[in-house]
């Protein structure tokens, strides 16, 4: 029900329709009278590819008797499959006249902050909306979750006044005359704008061992707008093996969709070679899509003897792991190679066979032949060296992890095993001048122990 406030006569009661309900803030006006107002009138059928950025509601014109106004029956004006966070913002002023000077009233404005309303339905037939509570002047803005088609939207009507007699004034609807006691002029705007968001995705692991399984994490940047979490639904992920030549597998199909072996989130593959995983989601009621790649290694044995002349890096695909770890890595950095020296110092303090390890460590690193990669492009490999390589020629090079230099470089920063940089030194340098790997332990070599410092 509606009520019409009768300033000093009869208080009357007029039946309405009200969308959400809303406090008045006059004590002369009420909520509408405004009849034939029947919200979400029919079922949504959604379409995935109707999904606006930005939508304005095309609401009509001004009730000259409430100032109500709104879409119409049966109108819809945005669809949102998925939900989706927006920020609804009404604006415009409506300005009421009295048409009797004899009643002392003078013409006001009336802003939209909790009086338009926004609403929509969603697929079960639920109803939500908003009355624009936060604003003033002539713009209100909500932030708010909607899912479902748009289908209500305008300003509350205000009610009709009615006089009987006051000061010689008869008006209002009730009246046998039917005149109107002000008149309500003005419009309003209402849009409703998605806030955007991007997909994110990265893997566990960017590098892997082949046979491994690399789980694929996926999110929203940003994850949320104040208390809203960005609505994320996953639609699927793609695998599109990489060409033999960057690390493919002969053997790798293309899968769409179900790229996903194991579901149990985050998804996950195994990979037997290098590849692009892409993944697709409507984030914040967007269908976006992104692209990861895992690149895939051989898996290195125990033994780390290269077996060819200093790599050709313009040939990297036909390389083996060994020989593409020298080539993706660079000579040491000033720091890097100051912990190498220091090392190389303390071989040579020991004396005997530790001083050739440590010229022909020299010679290497002096010629930029010891090439640091990045320990985490070739997990669990720790560094190589061609067998009899000696201090000079084609075949005197060594490949390190930079983790050895960075992390575990002296007797106080071992690794879990208690190795560090001496010792892996001393196992390479031995490599170049002939020393083997033990029988019964391809971690040590015949001078790695008696030059690594123990």
């Amino acid at each position: 029900m509606g009520f019409i406030f009768s300033r000093r006569g009869v208080l009357t009661v007029v039946s309405g329709t009200v969308l959400i309900s809303v406090g008045c803030t006059r004590d002369d006006v009420t909520q509408p009278a405004t009849p034939g107002r029947r919200l979400f009138p029919t079922t949504p059928v959604y379409d995935l590819d109707n999904s606006p950025d930005q939508v304005s509601a095309p609401v009509g014109a001004t009730d000259p008797w409430t100032g109500g106004s709104s879409v119409g029956t049966g109108v819809t004006f945005g669809t949102y499959p998925y939900a989706t966070v927006v920020v609804a913002t009404a604006s415009g002023m409506l300005t009421r006249t009295p048409n009797y000077s004899a009643t002392g009233d003078v013409a006001d404005s009336w802003g939209p902050t909790g009086n338009a309303y926004l609403g929509y339905r969603d697929k079960y037939n639920s109803t939500g909306g908003t009355n624009f509570p936060h604003g003033s002047g002539s713009t209100a803005v909500d932030t708010l979750l909607v899912q479902g088609v748009l289908e209500a939207a305008g300003r509350n009507g205000y009610g009709a006044r009615q006089y009987d007699g006051y000061n010689g004034v008869w008006c209002g609807a009730q009246r046998p005359e039917h005149n109107r006691c002000d008149d309500w002029s003005g419009g309003s705007t209402i849009t409703v704008q998605r806030l955007n968001a991007e997909m994110t995705a990265w893997p566990d692991s960017e590098v892997v061992v082949v046979g491994s399984v690399v789980h694929l994490l996926q999110g929203a940047t940003p994850s949320s707008w104040g208390s809203f979490g960005v609505p994320f639904v996953g639609a699927g992920v793609d695998w599109i093996p990489s060409d033999t030549s960057n690390g493919g597998d002969p053997n790798d199909q293309p899968v769409t969709y179900w790229a996903c072996q194991q579901y149990i989130s985050p998804c996950g593959r195994v990979i037997t070679g290098s590849g692009t995983f892409r993944p697709a989601a409507y984030i914040n009621g967007k269908w976006k899509q992104t692209t990861v790649s895992v690149r895939a290694i051989p898996a290195v044995n125990s033994g780390d003897n290269a077996t060819h002349p200093r790599p050709k890096c313009e040939n990297y695909a036909s390389l083996d792991s060994v020989a593409k770890s020298w080539c993706d890595g660079s000579p040491p950095d000033s720091t890097q190679r100051a912990r190498i020296d220091a090392a190389l110092a303390n071989m040579r303090s020991i004396g005997g066979i530790c001083v050739t390890l440590a010229n022909i460590g020299d010679a290497v690193l002096n010629r930029g032949d010891l090439h640091l990669y990045s320990t985490s492009s070739w997990p669990g490999f720790g560094g190589g060296a061609p067998q009899g390589g000696g201090a000079s020629g084609g075949y005197s090079w060594v490949t390190l992890a930079n983790g050895w230099t960075n992390n575990y470089y002296d007797a106080s920063h071992k690794d879990g095993s208690g190795r560090d940089l001496q010792q892996l030194l001393a196992h390479e340098f031995d490599h170049l001048n002939n020393g083997r790997h033990l029988t019964n332990d391809n971690s040590k070599t015949t001078h790695s122990d008696q030059c690594g410092g123990g």
